[in-house]
């Protein structure tokens, strides 16, 4: 795989490409029978982030992939997928104890074998935060899975065979949590820098 970057505007944004490139090939005997597979996967993504240190993150990303698998023996297959993946992360400091955080993704798989259906789900987190008490403790309220997806479902791809599983899993659901630190390491920071770096 390679990866390029660059940032722009004092690295107030950053813009990189990624590239990666996988393939294999396996050959068995089987009841006198020679089977050969191959499989070729490519994917190619590209992510733009907005980061200001200790006041805001922002990071949008996009990839899509393609593989094929051939196999032949007593008779010669080819299957092909294709997925698209979606996903976005932000998070913002105000008031120099608040903080809000969200993110998304939207990821999408589709094969040409009848057996595998598509697979496609959005899913949605937010959470929310009150720090206080030289930053030590915080109050923060979760949301997770807002849109009650259901991610239980997967569709695997290797160089001999496809998996398409479900399962159920936990849906939409809320959490008020507190935490503090009862560490000290470092010393006390001083009141007018008591933000928390990314």
């Amino acid at each position: 795989w390679s990866q390029i970057g660059r940032k722009f505007i004092k690295d107030l944004i950053e813009a990189s490409l990624i590239y990666s490139f996988y393939s294999s090939d396996n050959n068995s005997i089987l009841n006198d029978i020679k089977n050969k597979s191959n499989s070729i996967q490519n994917s190619l993504g590209s992510a733009l982030s907005f980061t200001k240190e200790k006041v805001f993150h922002i990071e949008i990303s996009y990839k899509i992939s393609y593989g094929v698998n051939t196999n032949t023996g007593t008779m010669t297959t080819q299957t092909n997928i294709v997925g698209h993946v979606i996903e976005s992360d932000g998070k913002i400091n105000f008031l120099k104890h608040f903080y809000v955080d969200a993110d998304s993704s939207f990821n999408q798989n589709k094969s040409n074998t009848p057996s595998a259906r598509p697979y496609e789900v959005q899913m949605l987190n937010a959470s929310a935060g009150y720090k206080f008490h030289k930053n030590k403790a915080e109050l923060g309220l979760l949301a997770h899975n807002i849109l009650n997806q259901n991610n239980g479902y997967n569709l695997y791809q290797s160089s001999t065979y496809i998996i398409s599983s479900q399962s159920n899993v936990l849906g939409r659901y809320f959490m008020l949590s507190f935490t503090y630190n009862f560490s000290n390491k470092g010393g006390i920071k001083k009141a007018d820098d008591d933000d928390d770096d990314y």
